[in-house]
């Protein structure tokens, strides 16, 4: 049995994969809520050599051409042969889904497979929110991976630890696996409470034959995938592969022989393991006789250009082939870009701005006719960020806009019915609050006029009404600015109506209401129009200010995050695409309405200087 401290650190390890597992989890749901996203488009993405299979390089080029350095190619290696069955180191078609489809949403999973799938050609490129949320996935199994790494040595380094004592000290009761209810005692007993799901996660990352269960074979091989040494004690002899579960949990090392060795001499794992002999093969060449390895096993944009790739057809690219970029100027003939004067005029013009469709931005390979140099630092062509925020933030972020729409949609509609009423005019209506006709209302004739038909909202609530409308910032609100806090703008024609309705020349006496002007119908209205203003205002304060209280969230990278074409600015398009692939469906009418309430400049989009203002 294992002591007190070996089972809390083995209990970090399993809440750890269970954690990793969850996350995985939410990041495949989110990416097949995606109306546009198909496994087998995002496959042939991948897959640019079109030979039906996935390998470690070409995830490595797939993360390259979006500027992401911090993940290494034998990271991507490690996850391919997690996810790999037939161990061959490439990932095909079927192991590939495994990765990016729901385990725990079958009617998701379900729905994602049968979306027809588009050919992706060589050079094409997805959406960019669905190459994101495929990023998000990979990114978040190699943090998996290094955190199992972490917590598997600080198992390792204690001296009473095996596979056969760490499962056996899970399975108590002698069932022959580790299941949710020994599992959920063994968590508890060393204090942590984890939920159905949870163990759920825990089980099926490391099940490989669909029975809810794991056996010790499998707890071994797991255990084996991850640390510095493989340690077992066991009297069982061998475990043979036997399938993978749809949770995309795999292993790598079937049919070997789970040795005994000492918990104090560590051995290399079998996922590293190699033959003692010397290879007879002959070396290529001197070089890789030297450092006994091959040509064929470097990376391709580390080899020599093919022939058919020579001037006057020569390709070369900063991005991929660092080698053979210095060879070629600008004045060089196989870049037609140069000798385009309407390229040229692009690339001299200071405020020219790339989009992700546009052809000068479009990631190039050795074989592609685009000659011009691209790297990193490019001013014509700038790298596509990854999302900055956290999942939970992000969440945060799309429910926060959400609930501001859903707030904005009732102001609309109040105004909507404010504007049916046929004696209902502004001219009347800003004439209660502008008793003296200068042009304009502060916050003292708002509390007086409001007052006098009956409204009595908090001064918070009147100095967040002002803040918004209030164009030149001097704690004022001007008739235009009244007109627009009161005209409906999603419906055209009562928008235009109430334009052109004029005062109804109602003189009152020194008994009357200031609302005399109107009918009771429209009195009641134009009361309610005010109450849900207030209540917009309240509500939107409290959603931003529940967003300045998150822990790691900046205004800055949600505006990045916000930002799909990487412009600088924020439009109508982005943003009803960015809430959507999270799940919250927004109509186009909502996405304008919330840019039109942050955009100041009234340009049809929103930069990072009117975000901060509306905060």
């Amino acid at each position: 049995m294992l002591s007190y401290e070996t089972e809390r650190r083995l209990k970090n390890y399993l809440a750890a994969v269970g954690e990793g597992e969850l996350q995985i989890e939410t990041l495949r749901q989110r990416l097949c809520q995606i109306c546009d996203f198909s496994p087998c488009m995002a496959f042939q993405r991948i897959d640019r050599n079109a030979d039906d299979s996935v390998s470690s390089i070409e995830l490595y080029n797939f993360f390259r051409d979006h500027c992401i350095h911090s993940v290494s190619e034998g990271e991507l290696n490690r996850v391919i042969k997690f996810f790999d069955n037939n161990e061959d180191g490439r990932l095909s078609f079927g192991e590939f889904e495994q990765i990016l489809l729901p385990c725990e949403d079958n009617c998701l999973r379900r729905l994602a497979q049968d979306r027809p799938a588009l050919r992706v050609a060589r050079y094409e490129n997805l959406p960019l929110d669905i190459e994101r949320g495929i990023i998000s996935i990979i990114e978040s199994e190699v943090a998996l991976l290094r955190k199992l790494d972490l917590l598997k040595r600080e198992l390792e380094v204690r001296y009473d630890f095996s596979p056969y004592a760490a499962f056996k000290s899970v399975d108590k009761l002698c069932e022959g696996s580790i299941n949710r209810s020994n599992l959920n005692a063994f968590l508890r007993q060393n204090g942590f409470f984890a939920t159905e799901r949870e163990l759920t996660a825990i089980i099926r990352r490391m099940d490989t034959s669909c029975t809810s269960r794991v056996t010790y074979s499998d707890f071994a091989d797991f255990s084996r995938a991850h640390g510095s040494a493989n340690h077992s004690h066991s009297p069982a002899a061998s475990s043979n592969s036997s399938g993978r579960s749809a949770s995309a949990s795999g292993r790598n090392h079937r049919g070997s022989t789970l040795e005994q060795s000492s918990p104090l001499r560590p051995r290399a794992s079998s996922a590293n393991r190699t033959s003692g002999k010397k290879s007879s093969k002959k070396a290529c060449c001197d070089d890789c006789e030297t450092k006994g390895g091959s040509c064929k096993d470097e990376r391709p944009f580390c080899r020599p250009l093919p022939l058919d790739c020579y001037y006057p057809y020569r390709r070369y690219s900063c991005r991929y082939y660092p080698y053979f970029c210095d060879v070629l100027s600008p004045c060089d003939p196989c870049r037609p870009y140069y000798l385009d004067p309407y390229y040229r005029s692009i690339m001299c013009d200071p405020y020219y701005r790339p989009s992700i469709c546009d052809p000068l931005c479009r990631p190039l390979s050795v074989c592609d006719p685009i000659c011009r140099p691209v790297s990193v630092c490019d001013p014509i062509c700038r790298p596509l960020c990854a999302p900055t925020l956290s999942s939970s933030n992000e969440y945060e972020l799309v429910k926060a806009l959400y609930d501001i729409i859903r707030e904005e949609r009732d102001l609309e509609a109040a105004k909507i019915n404010l504007a049916k009423r046929a004696d209902f005019n502004l001219y009347d209506a800003f004439k209660i609050f502008d008793t003296s006709s200068r042009g304009y209302i502060t916050i003292a004739d708002l509390r007086e006029g409001l007052a006098a038909i009956g409204v009595f909202p908090t001064s918070s609530d009147m100095e967040l009404y002002i803040k918004r409308y209030d164009k030149f910032n001097e704690r004022r609100v001007r008739f235009s600015d009244f007109n627009e806090s009161f005209t409906p703008q999603t419906d055209a024609y009562y928008s235009s109506s109430l334009s052109r309705r004029r005062s109804n020349y109602w003189a009152g006496n020194r008994n009357s209401a200031r609302d005399d002007c109107f009918e009771a119908g429209t009195r009641v209205e134009f009361r309610a129009v005010w109450n849900t203003h207030f209540k917009v205002e309240a509500m939107n304060e409290g959603i931003r200010q529940r967003l300045r209280s998150l822990p790691c969230f900046d205004l800055y990278n949600a505006f990045l995050t916000c930002d799909l074409y990487n412009d600088g600015v924020i439009s109508r398009d982005e943003l009803r695409r960015f809430i959507d692939c999270r799940g919250f469906y927004v109509s186009d009418t909502d996405a304008k309405q919330l840019v039109d309430k942050m955009d100041q400049n009234k340009d049809g989009s929103v930069s990072y200087s009117e975000v901060s203002m509306d905060q």
